[in-house]
């Protein structure tokens, strides 16, 4: 009950700020996501398919346990995979964005 309440006070003061303060200058950032929703989420889906399949190294992993292991534990065990996953859902905002530039939508 408490968490409903919190998101419903926090979409309501999201609400009042963008609708009736008229203050986009920020909201870009999260409109390509609005904009291409479908075809980001089924990129989001392959890729996680495709770092999973992908076999790297002599003992033949997964790229993603790969690329966390040389790459992002380094931060520490937590903040790597936050930073992993920060990096996968930029990779995926990057298309949206190339793909809002190029004004291609992909509706159902």
């Amino acid at each position: 009950m408490i968490t409903v309440g919190i998101d419903c006070i926090l979409l309501a003061a999201l609400m009042y700020i963008i609708d009736f303060s008229q203050k986009r200058n920020w909201t870009y950032f999260f409109e390509v996501f609005g904009k291409n929703p479908l075809f980001i989420y089924l990129l989001s889906e392959l890729g996680v398919t495709l770092l999973y399949f992908t076999p790297v190294g002599p003992d033949h992993q997964p790229l993603y346990r790969w690329l966390y292991q040389n790459i992002y534990i380094h931060a520490g065990v937590y903040f790597g995979s936050l930073l992993f996953a920060i990096s996968i859902m930029l990779i995926c905002w990057l298309v949206g964005y190339i793909l809002d530039k190029r004004k291609i939508y992909v509706r159902v």
